[in-house]
């Protein structure tokens, strides 16, 4: 194999690559699966259903939706912005682990319910 040209175990530094790299990816794969089983056992415990609608057509690393954010805060128009995009995506979405909701009774469940673990982001006074 060409990759592994050159590659000797006898070489030190090439067995300590070969060890991280097996113990960095082993971690990752481990807190990705506990992520995931987290998620899932609090998915049953509290009755989440799925989210009625993803948001599609972000572009690339999301940046249409960071020029549009940022036009339409330029423009002093953010109010609209969410507006629109509640109108298209649905009542409630989540965005880079933010929840975004305007359904009443998703908000008033987050009031009523471990209140402590939610916030108005600092960034909120913008509005």
């Amino acid at each position: 194999m060409a990759i592994l040209q050159g590659f000797s175990l006898q070489d030190p530094s090439a067995v300590f690559f070969l060890v991280a790299s097996t113990a960095l990816l082993s971690y990752l794969a481990y807190t990705t699966i506990c992520l995931e089983l987290t998620r899932r056992a609090f998915k049953l415990q509290h009755g989440c259903q799925p989210l009625a609608a993803k948001q599609t057509g972000r572009g690339p690393f999301g940046l249409r939706d960071m020029y549009q954010l940022i036009t339409a805060k330029n423009e002093h128009r953010l109010l609209e912005f969410y507006h629109q995009r509640h109108a298209d995506i649905g009542g409630t979405y989540v965005t880079n682990g933010t929840v975004f909701t305007n359904d009443p009774a998703n908000i008033k469940c987050a009031l009523a319910t471990r209140f402590e673990d939610w916030c108005v982001p600092t960034w909120a006074s913008i509005y």
